[in-house]
This record gives structure tokens, C-alpha cells and sequence, in this order.
């Protein structure tokens, strides 16, 4: 999965050369240099000015002068002409890992893009992993490595955590250390890749899943050239450990010959949400949401369940608290009338101010006798309906006069029932953030407020969800022997384009029932498919450079006499051949629907950076207007087609609504793996399916189809 000699260097390198050292305190090469001083190896720094030392330790003036042969990793503090020569010399030094800080690569144009080109495939060739160039570097806190050009996080972060940034943007990294600073979260590797020469975001993945010094990953994400590595390497590191993404700007730029309601809808962040949601990783909307939930993946042990209790001695804090619960997916715990007798009797609720019941309000006493609050944790860690539970106070720690929250005795409550434990800490002093620090040393995740520790707490409970998830065995999916010639034949067509007859044929193969028809090319003939089918029947217009059938008005519906098909083949050739380099090639005559259908899309396509995709949604005219739709990585799993299917907000129409029969899931399910098979596994460009209208239970057609097919 990765080359493990270049990540020991890069992460625990024997000694380090700084190449372009500087005395100069206000330089990149001095930081860089007291970055490397406080890494704790042998350092070299190389300054082509000649000076004799820098920081007290001995300069050099070439690589080549330094007496050791076996460097294992290099800062390059050089502007970016000089890389090249400096990486070669550094090759023959013994380099397996080097960092380039500076910009002026590919992000600044074409001479930097072939720059950025050059010093790639010298160090592919000599198997050297780069991390930048364009970044500020990274912090490693197991092996005391500093490779930043801030010298002092050295002495911010000197505590050793588990918690891993693999971050696309130094500036993500920064914000992100600085909210675990805040919270006092310690760190284990922060690393910020820039302009990912030859080292991304999949490569850290796959090792971080097997760093023993990494329990959780925290994610930023702008874009990559190869999405559907960076989803397999998530989907394994998922298997073993937590990883919450943040996500930036993605680009569109490769979708823009999108010719189908698939690749319309197919925008990279709808791509890039769907190849997370399904490894596995858990996207949230901000640095602080990933950064506390990390803090609660981190420390808190595997739940039971999602049922949550809320113990406080304020109701309005404790009810905003539950609400926020609910709204993330999570149930609130229905108390035992066991429990509630024994909150009464142990005096932990006043039974003369309140009944219990979640939130367990134990109102002033709760504050006035911090005793209360392990004592409750401990009867409602012995209740079989509690999961996990929040705490809600506004208690004292830095007011040596007032009644101290016993944090220590709280924490080791819930560490003695292995029960998940969090703290909204609402306490009054203008700065209270470094007592979350304690917080968290005695293992309880502490937040400023309850929409943030119910979030944390969702999201921390999203991911075990997903990891104790059955994804369902690969279809095996049997095809009409016949299929594998139809698309041979199909092969060569100007744009690939296939009419609507020769797709409906091609997914007839594939097992997905169709309105089928017949192509005509006179009114007469017209006449003659519809007799035979019988009416009322439709009309469409076969044209190979006519896309939106309806648009041009190629679609001719509820026909139910000679007369009426006469009239629209007339109409609607006449408004084909008046349009330039149309390929008009005939009019199709198929049978008319029946009222009363479900109307749904089920589309795919070979997307730049993904491969092949699925999707399904709301179908006919309005899947661009309402964009209810679901994406997945193709092939999908049954399993994993009906989550797609759940995840729609109409969902409660294909599960019958007003009476209405329900729709088949399976049914429905089926048709999506069967064209999420097509698009893996044949030279399909697109495909797209709408509508299929669906009747209830399993009887279903789709109307219409589109395949562009592909190399």
C-alpha cells in the first residue's frame, strides 16, 4: 500500500538537511532550521553563502560537503529553480523523503507546472517521497519531528495525542491545530500536502491506517486527481479507525460534456459525499464539528446503542440539549421505573421540586452539591435503556469559594461502566476553555454548548454505526448471453450516441424491463406499429444529435387513433428536420403508460475522478428542479442500493402515501445494481434511465433511455 523505508523517513527520519539554512532570524531558513534543531536528530544545515555556522551548529556549503551518506530526510528552503539540482545531490546523499515548503510550482502557471513535473519524475525514479511543494510542512509529536516552518509548535504541542491532521491546505492545518489547542486536545500528526507532488492524500491514508500511533483522522479535502483511490484507501482505513473529512471547493471542470440528467446532477461535492458517505467516513460542515468529534472518537469507548440521557440541574440548557439529540439522528433513553425509583430514593432528584425522567434534572442541588452528579451517572450507567449520556452544568472550578464540580469522580464513573460520556460545560469565567483540558484527562469530552456535544456525540456515533454495518456480498448479477454482441455492435457510433430503441434493447439484456417499441420512418408505417401495439400510444422522435426530446416537442403522448399518430410522425419530423444536423433517423412508436406511476430516475456515468458512479432519484421533468437524488461509487451492493433509495426525501412516496400501494425496495434495488453493473464492467460512457415509472409492488418500465457508450 505504501513504500514504509520513505514513511519512516518522512515520519521518523535518522538525521535531516535544511538546504538553504539561513542566520537570518526573519528568514523561511532559520525557521525551518530551529523547526529541525527541535526535532531532536542529527541536523545539517546548508548554506551556499559559505558561512561557517549557523544556530551554533556547523554550515556546509554544497551537500556534497557533508561527511554523511545516508541523510534521511531534506528540507528544501530553495526557491523553486534550485530544486532540481538540490534534489539530485540529495539522491546521491542517500534521500528518501524531502519537504518543499516554497510556492511557485503548478498552482503559478506553466513553467512552474513543468518545474513541478521535472522534480517528480527525478524522485519517482529514485523512489524519494515529496510531501508539498506549497505547504507548511507537518508535526509528528511520537517522534518529537518538527518539519514545519513554525519552529514554534515545538513547544505547543509537546504532548503526545492520537488524533492524526491529513490536511490538502497548510491553512486548514493551522486552524485546526489552533482548535485543539484551545480545547487543550493533544496532537499526533499534523501533516499539510500542498500541492501533493508525488505523496497524496490516498497514500497517507493507507498508512495511517496502519500507524499505531493514529487512533482518529481528521480530513480536509479541496480535490483530488484520483477519487476512487482515495475511497478505497478510506474504506480500509475505515475498517480499523475513525476518519471525519471537511471538504473544500471541489472542481466541476471535467463535467461539463455531461449529455444526461446523471451528469447534470453529478456535481463533485454530490460525487465526493457519496464516495465517503460509503467507505464510511463521516463528513461534517466545519474544522471545530471535526475537531470535536475527533475529541470524542478519541476518548470515549465503543457504545451499545444510540439512546442518550441527559443529566443537569438547568432545564433550559439540559431541553435545547435533547432537541439537538433528536435533531442528529440519536433517540433519548426512556428511563426504567427501576431507575426512577432510585433517583427518588437515593436523593439524587428532589422528589418535592420534580418527577425523574431524561433530561434527569436534579435542579439547584445538582450545582450546590456536586456529589449528585457521579452519584445519578452511576444509576444511570446500571440502566439497560441508557447508551451514553450528556451532562449539562454551569458548576465552578476556578471559584476556589464555590462548590466544585468533582470531574475526577465523574469521569471514573463512566470509565467503570465503559459508558460514553460528554459535557457541555457552561460555566461563567471569561476564559474556561483550559478546563476542558482537565476535562478530558479524566475522559470526559467537554463543550461549550449542547448543539456542539450533540453533534459530537452523533457523529461519534455515526461512525460505529457504519463500521457494525452489513454492506451486503457483491451481486451476481446473470445477463442475457447476448448482451456482450449487442454492444459490439454498438461500438463506433459518432458521439457514442444510442438511439432510444437500441438502449431500451440494451437494457432488456441487462435484465431491466422497458417500454419497448418500434422505430418507423413514414406515417403509414406509423400507423401500422401502433395498430399492432395498440392504443393509446407515445411518439418520440429518434435522432442522433437530439438529446431533450421534449424540448424540441419529439414527444407525442396519448395517441389514440390513426389519425392523431398520422398528425404528430408529421409533426414531429417536420420539427426535427428543421433543425441543422439533427441525424434524424425515424420516429418511435411504443405503448402508452398507464396513469398513476411513480416517476424516478436511476442514471450513471464515467465521472473523471471517480470512475464509474450511480445515481437514483425523483425522475421525469423535474430531477434538475427538486435534485432529490443519491450518489454511490459503482458497483454498488444491493445493501447499498437501498440505502440510496432510503436516503431520498421522498422516499415516503415509494413506501405508499394517501393509500397508494407501496413500490417493491428490492425491485427497485435490483434495477440499480443492474446499471451500476453495466457501467463497471462494459464501455458505457452513460447511462441514463427516466423515467422509470414504478406502479407498486414490483411492476415497473422504464419509459425512456439514454446510453452513450464509451471507449
Amino acid at each position: 500500500m505504501y513504500d514504509k523505508r520513505a514513511f519512516d523517513a518522512i515520519f521518523s527520519p535518522r538525521s535531516i538537511c535544511v538546504v538553504g539554512a539561513s542566520s537570518s532570524s526573519v528568514k523561511t531558513g532559520s525557521f525551518a532550521m530551529r523547526s529541525a534543531f527541535a526535532s531532536n536528530v542529527p541536523v545539517y544545515p546548508v548554506n551556499r553563502s559559505g558561512v561557517e555556522e549557523i544556530l551554533g551548529q556547523k554550515a556546509y556549503k554544497t551537500i556534497e560537503d557533508i561527511p554523511d551518506n545516508d541523510i534521511d530526510l531534506f528540507f528544501l528552503v530553495v526557491p523553486p529553480k534550485g530544486v532540481v539540482p538540490a534534489l539530485k545531490s540529495a539522491i546521491k546523499k542517500g534521500c528518501k523523503a524531502a519537504i518543499i515548503h516554497g510556492s511557485g510550482y503548478k498552482e503559478s502557471g506553466e513553467e512552474g507546472a513543468r518545474n513541478q513535473d521535472e522534480i517528480k519524475r527525478i524522485a519517482d525514479e529514485a523512489g524519494v517521497r515529496i510531501v508539498g511543494p506549497n505547504t507548511i510542512g507537518y508535526l509528528r509529536a511520537a517522534s518529537n519531528l518538527n518539519a514545519t516552518f513554525e519552529p514554534q509548535y515545538s513547544d505547543l504541542f509537546k504532548e503526545k495525542g492520537k488524533i492524526t491532521l491529513l490536511m490538502q491546505s497548510g491553512g486548514i492545518g493551522v486552524l485546526s491545530l489552533s482548535e485543539m489547542m484551545e480545547q487543550g486536545i493533544p496532537l499526533g500528526t499534523m501533516i499539510a500536502l500542498g500541492n501533493r507532488l508525488n505523496t497524496d492524500l490516498h497514500d497517507m491514508l493507507n498508512f495511517f491506517a496502519d500507524d499505531p500511533e493514529t487512533e482518529v483522522i481528521c480530513m480536509h479535502v479541496e480535490g483530488t486527481d484520483n477519487l476512487r483511490e482515495l475511497y478505497e484507501a478510506a474504506e480500509r482505513c475505515v475498517r480499523k479507525k475513525p476518519v471525519l473529512v471537511v471538504v473544500g471547493g471541489t472542481t466541476d471542470g471535467g463535467r461539463k460534456g455531461a449529455q444526461s440528467h446523471t451528469g447534470t446532477m453529478a456535481s463533485s461535492a454530490n460525487i465526493y459525499s457519496a464516495a465517503f458517505k460509503q467507505a464510511g467516513v463521516i463528513q461534517v460542515n466545519s474544522v471545530k464539528e471535526m475537531i470535536n468529534a475527533a475529541k470524542m472518537l478519541s476518548v470515549a469507548p465503543p457504545p451499545k446503542g444510540d439512546k442518550i440521557c441527559v443529566l443537569t440541574h438547568m432545564a433550559g440548557p439540559s431541553i435545547l440539549c435533547c432537541d439537538n439529540l433528536i435533531q442528529n439522528g440519536l433517540k433519548l433513553s426512556e428511563l426504567s421505573e427501576k431507575t426512577k425509583k432510585r433517583l427518588l430514593d437515593e436523593n439524587v432528584v428532589p422528589a418535592e421540586f420534580i418527577n425523574p425522567q431524561n433530561p434527569v434534572d436534579m435542579t439547584a442541588y445538582g450545582k450546590e452539591q456536586p456529589e449528585r452528579f457521579p452519584k445519578a451517572l452511576r444509576i444511570l450507567a446500571e440502566d439497560e435503556n441508557v447508551d451514553g449520556v450528556i451532562g449539562v452544568s454551569a458548576s465552578a472550578l476556578a471559584d476556589e469559594y464555590a462548590p466544585q464540580f468533582l470531574v475526577e469522580e465523574f469521569g471514573a464513573v463512566a470509565k467503570e461502566y465503559n459508558l460514553p460520556l460528554a459535557m457541555v460545560w457552561c460555566a461563567y469565567y471569561t476564559d474556561y476553555h483550559h478546563e476542558f483540558k482537565r476535562f478530558l484527562d479524566a475522559g470526559i469530552c467537554a463543550y461549550p454548548n449542547p448543539n456542539e456535544a450533540a453533534a459530537a456525540f452523533a457523529n461519534y456515533i455515526k461512525y460505529y454505526r457504519f463500521r457494525n454495518k452489513d454492506k451486503g456480498e457483491s451481486p451476481n448479477l446473470s445477463f442475457d448471453p447476448a448482451l456482450k454482441g449487442y454492444l459490439d455492435s454498438c461500438k463506433g457510433r459518432e458521439n457514442g450516441f444510442l438511439l432510444e430503441h437500441e438502449s431500451k434493447q440494451l437494457m432488456e439484456y441487462a435484465g431491466i424491463k422497458t417500454a419497448s417499441g418500434e422505430l418507423v420512418n413514414d406515417a403509414e408505417s406509423a400507423v401500422k406499429a401502433a395498430l399492432k401495439i395498440g392504443f393509446p400510444v407515445v411518439l418520440k422522435v429518434a435522432a442522433d444529435n437530439i438529446v431533450h426530446k421534449s424540448d424540441m416537442g419529439g414527444v407525442k403522448l396519448n395517441l389514440s387513433s390513426e389519425t392523431e399518430v398520422k398528425d404528430a410522425f408529421n409533426d414531429i419530423k417536420e420539427k426535427a428536420l428543421a433543425i441543422p444536423d439533427s441525424g434524424f433517423r425515424g420516429v418511435l412508436v411504443q405503448p402508452m403508460l398507464p396513469p398513476g406511476g411513480t416517476e424516478l430516475i436511476v442514471g450513471a456515468m464515467q465521472d473523471p475522478q471517480a470512475g464509474p458512479v450511480v445515481m437514483v432519484g425523483l425522475g421525469g421533468i423535474y430531477v434538475e428542479v427538486l435534485k432529490d437524488v443519491s450518489f454511490r461509487l459503482a458497483p454498488v451492493t444491493k445493501s447499498e442500493a437501498i440505502e440510496m433509495l432510503n436516503e431520498l426525501k421522498g422516499v415516503a412516496i415509494l413506501k405508499g402515501v394517501r393509500g397508494s400501494e407501496p413500490i417493491d425496495e428490492s425491485t427497485l434495488a435490483d434495477v440499480i445494481v443492474r446499471v451500476s453493473e453495466l457501467i463497471s464492467k462494459h464501455p458505457i460512457k452513460e447511462i441514463d434511465l427516466n423515467p422509470v415509472i414504478c406502479y407498486g409492488g414490483s411492476k415497473y418500465y422504464a419509459a425512456d433511455a439514454r446510453v452513450i457508450m464509451g471507449e
